[in-house]
């Protein structure tokens, strides 16, 4: 018989120069020490997570929304990818950013990704005196983030543009980010997988830890940390604590063979450049991301999935036109074909997100069980580029979130709803949240 040690610290680390990789959920961190037949300890379960995937110019609303309210059945042509995933998540229709649609700017796009979280209208300015609002991630942030290393983490796959105009009267920074520490603080995003997986796995001040890992792998430097702790663990912990660093050995390999730009474009660019391979890119990004929230180096994160405003084309599913010409689609039939399927390949990026996070078990739950997800653009039709009836995906049982239906809320019912009500689920007692007016029924029951 085996007797149960005290819990594993949730904080557990294995440590050498520049690296400090944390562990992801095992059962000896809920009590259980070496027998899985333990009862958990009170109060030794996971953490909560919130996470944000932004998609940017809007979607083509007629293949978004559910046919009826109610729990999902066949999903629309937007929504496809999502089918292996029906009971795991739940849309959201009639939520509006009335703001900036009283406000009325120039700009449509900006104002769609700054108000997407902060539900506020942004200054126009085209320098650096930009003014928006405490964005709602931010808020979650300030609440779980004093518990983890990274209060959170902000990630995106699109080279930024720059300071200067990018949308009629606005800097580009607006386009940029969804994330505002503060009213005049954005958390730019890092689009660099190497620097990102610096930030999840570097030690304190160190430097670039997949410099450090001379060897080829940041593993060699912690494997006998690693061996010592796999020692005290029972069959199932090992076996998690094996796949855990084989995850992190593939992402650090692929971080370290991702082509890089063109050498003509990174020397005509003084900004940071994405990767050349777009889709790996993205893909490498959001396995950074699960990777970040699993150790719980953070519970609070965001990936955008390309700039507002933004100009990509997709040949690799068909589509050579520019993502932000295809929104402006005018009625065209091809044009709304290839803004259709620009769409569902975005969606596709929350079905892969959704996968990895159900792939991960975390006791008897998964990550997903344990974390909120938020999924969304700042635009509604993105012919019109108004703020009104937002596309919202809402996955995930954390916070005790009962996910698999079409909710459909009275006609501009403001997003600030939303914030506020899921605001309260996590914990954090605030009955305000910028333009709200209540909170929204039907997100756990």
């Amino acid at each position: 018989m085996l007797i149960p040690s005290k819990p594993l610290s949730r904080r557990t680390v294995l440590r050498a120069a520049g690296v400090a990789l944390a562990l992801p959920w095992l059962e000896a961190m809920q009590g259980r020490g070496l027998s899985a037949a333990e009862p958990a300890a009170a109060g030794k379960t996971p953490p909560t997570r919130m996470l944000v995937m932004y998609a940017p110019n809007g979607m083509y609303m007629p293949v978004w929304t559910p046919a009826a309210e109610g729990p999902l059945g066949e999903l629309p042509a937007t929504l496809q990818p999502l089918t292996p995933h029906l009971g795991d998540f739940s849309v959201l229709s009639g939520l509006a950013n009335k703001a900036p649609h009283l406000a009325n700017p120039r700009g449509k796009h900006a104002p769609a990704a700054t108000s997407f979280m902060t539900c506020r209208t942004p200054f126009p300015t085209r320098g650096r005196d930009v003014l928006a609002g405490v964005s709602f991630d931010q808020v979650v942030a300030a609440k779980l983030g004093g518990n983890t290393r990274l209060p959170s983490l902000e990630l995106s796959n699109e080279t930024p543009t720059g300071t200067n105009e990018c949308d009629a009267e606005f800097a580009c920074v607006y386009t940029m980010t969804v994330s505002w520490r503060s009213p005049t603080i954005p958390n730019v995003p890092e689009i660099s997988p190497r620097a990102a997986f610096q930030q999840i796995f570097g030690a304190e001040g160190a430097a670039d830890p997949l410099a450090t890992a001379v060897q080829g792998s940041i593993l060699d430097l912690v494997r006998g940390e690693a061996a010592a702790l796999n020692r005290q663990l029972g069959r199932p912990d090992q076996a998690k604590l094996d796949e855990f660093l084989h995850s992190v050995r593939e992402t650090e390999r692929r971080t370290q063979n991702l082509p890089k730009p063109d050498a003509d474009v990174l020397a005509r660019c003084p900004f940071p450049v994405a990767p050349a391979d777009h889709v790996e890119h993205t893909k490498l990004m959001t396995d950074l991301l699960v990777l970040a929230i699993a150790t719980d180096s953070t519970r609070v994160a965001s990936l955008m999935l390309g700039s507002e405003y933004g100009n990509r084309s997709f040949p690799q599913i068909g589509v050579n036109d520019a993502h932000h010409g295809c929104s402006h689609h005018g009625g065209d039939k091809g044009r709304i074909s290839n803004y259709s399927k620009i769409n569902v390949h975005l969606v596709g990026q929350l079905a892969y997100l959704l996968e990895q996070l159900k792939a991960r078990k975390e006791g008897d739950r998964t990550l997903l069980d344990n974390s909120v997800v938020l999924f969304g653009s700042g635009i509604g039709d993105g012919m019109s580029h108004d703020y009104l009836n937002l596309p919202i995906v809402l996955a995930g049982r954390g916070a005790g979130l009962k996910p698999g239906k079409h909710i459909r809320y009275p006609k501009d019912t403001p997003a600030a709803n939303l914030y506020v009500s899921l605001l309260n689920r996590l914990g954090i007692e605030q009955d305000r949240f910028a333009d709200s007016t209540g909170k929204l029924d039907g997100l756990a029951g």
